[in-house]
């Protein structure tokens, strides 16, 4: 009866497969952790274009929501950010906030192995590339 009950359990854990996973509290997945990322490419309206920016950005993933902070790590700096976003066959999207005022939105693309990423950065009257490798 023992070994009936435990077959039984293990066939509904099965048939679950990510349902399970989301009764569990979901799983983090492998874009989770730190990235050493570059911002470049700013162009203001006026055309100038800003010199690159070095931040570490840390990326928690919790069933497709993303959630993370990043810092400077670099000569140019930039305010301490958060960010927050959806993430679907591999493209992060969401939006980003330093302090109160400094808003905006971003996208990125993560490579296959899941160890770098390319994307960008858009605020009300700049953008820029923003792209990663994992540390």
């Amino acid at each position: 009866m023992k070994q009936l009950l435990v077959m039984a359990f293990a066939i509904l854990t099965i048939g679950c497969g990510d349902d399970y996973k989301e009764l569990q509290g979901g799983v983090e997945s492998d874009v989770s952790g730190i990235w050493n990322t570059t911002f470049g490419g700013a162009v203001n309206p006026l055309g100038n274009e800003a010199e690159n920016a070095f931040a570490t950005l840390t990326l928690k993933e919790r069933n497709g929501k993303v959630t993370g902070e990043y810092h400077s790590t670099g000569q140019i700096t930039i305010r301490p950010g958060d960010l927050e976003g959806t993430i679907t066959d591999g493209i992060l999207k969401g939006t980003w906030k330093e302090g109160s005022s400094a808003t905006g939105t971003f996208e990125f693309k993560f490579d296959e192995a899941i160890k770098s990423f390319t994307g960008y950065w858009k605020s009300r009257s700049l953008q820029g590339k923003w792209n990663g490798k994992r540390k």
